[in-house]
């Protein structure tokens, strides 16, 4: 990792359905980040060592809401490299707030993932929440607020159509100035108009990233995403030193390519696995996943528009279709493929096994004379 750290936020709405989170992780393993601040998991704490796993061991934090209820709220954080290191500090018992210290590099940063309330929630209760992440923030080390805060700072530049009726939350306002915290993106482009949640006909910037003044900022995009009504928005931040390394080049082992009896096994894999994909994705399939992907970016980058909203949500969710179906067809050609070549101390076996057991008995045994018994 060079001298710079990228954070991204995104609002999930929801990942308890199996295909959508594989297709979700695989996703964000896809994506140049460092670290991925999720909101809106719907998980459940006895969810959270399996979901873990499926991601990579000890490199995912969960926090789901009070077990019991109905699956709502819930953040999590998941760690995309492995030169860096996370220590949880602090969890809210409602699954909307996660603390963490990074340490990168010889710097240690405070990151705060946050999911607000929404305003169905009393007045007073959402200031309140807002008061309470004075509890997480550090006195002096650098830190870093992240989230959906389903909450605006100016409703004229904030949301589309602009609109008065919004209030904005002043809490939250006084906390970032009594902690030194600046919103990052009126930071690095002042007034500029950009929305990363679109419902219906109206557009607002909920998802956002505060920071220290000490935290030196490097630039800040977003990128729409199916499966949800936000963008993926990203931050780049550069504030810590880097241990300086000489020049250094990875080396493949290309010896191995000589390997008569290597190349026989790739080719006898590639033949089945093409045969295998050509029957579960055509050509033409293809092409019109490309196409809603053109199409998806295109009226993104027309937004905000009214007349477009619509349309750019109906291509989202043709794109997110297809992408739960590709993961299907993932599945298969692995399934297939282990049916032939795959280890047999797994679950299927043992599953197998499970349905004979009754029929396994010893029916003779022999002794060292070779006497029956």
């Amino acid at each position: 990792m060079a001298n710079r750290l990228r954070i991204a936020t995104f609002n999930t709405a929801g990942i308890t359905d199996n295909i959508r989170r594989a297709s979700l992780f695989v996703l964000f393993r896809s994506l140049n980040v460092h670290v991925m601040c999720l909101q809106e998991t719907h998980s459940h704490p006895s969810d959270e060592a399996r979901w873990a796993k499926e991601w990579t061991p000890n490199q995912a934090i969960f926090n789901s809401d009070c077990p019991g209820v109905t699956r709502k709220n819930g953040v999590a954080l998941l760690a995309n490299c492995s030169s860096i290191s996370i220590l949880l500090l602090q969890k809210s018992v409602d699954g909307r707030v996660l603390s963490v210290d990074i340490h990168v590099s010889n710097s240690i940063i405070r990151l705060i993932n946050i999911y607000g309330p929404t305003s169905s929630f009393p007045a007073g209760y959402r200031n309140s929440f807002f008061e309470s992440l004075y509890f997480y923030l550090h006195p002096t080390r650098p830190s870093i607020l992240a989230g959906d805060f389903n909450v605006v700072d100016n409703p004229a530049i904030d949301r589309f159509p602009p609109s008065s009726k919004y209030e904005q939350s002043n809490s939250l306002i006084n906390v970032c100035k009594n902690a030194g915290l600046s919103d990052t993106y009126r930071t690095l482009y002042g007034d500029t108009l950009f929305y990363r949640r679109r419902q219906n006909q109206s557009q607002s910037r909920l998802d956002r990233f505060y920071a220290t003044s000490t935290i030196q900022l490097k630039s800040k995009c977003a990128q729409p995403k199916v499966f949800s009504n936000h963008d993926i928005v990203t931050l780049e931040i550069t504030n810590f030193d880097t241990p300086n390394h000489g020049k250094c080049y990875w080396k493949n082992n290309v010896s191995i390519y000589k390997d008569k009896n290597f190349i026989d096994l790739l080719k006898r894999k590639w033949n089945l696995w093409s045969k295998i994909y050509c029957r579960l994705v055509s050509r033409e399939q293809f092409e019109e996943e490309t196409q809603i992907h053109e199409t998806v970016h295109f009226l993104w980058s027309q937004l905000p528009s009214l007349h477009l909203t619509s349309k750019f949500q109906q291509e989202k969710e043709r794109l997110a279709s297809f992408l739960k179906t590709k993961h299907r067809w993932k599945l298969l050609k692995s399934r297939m493929e282990y049916c032939e070549h795959g280890d047999r101390g797994t679950k299927e076996f043992y599953k197998q096994f499970a349905t004979q057991k009754d029929k396994t008995w010893i029916r003779t045994s022999k002794h060292k004379r070779r006497l029956n018994h």
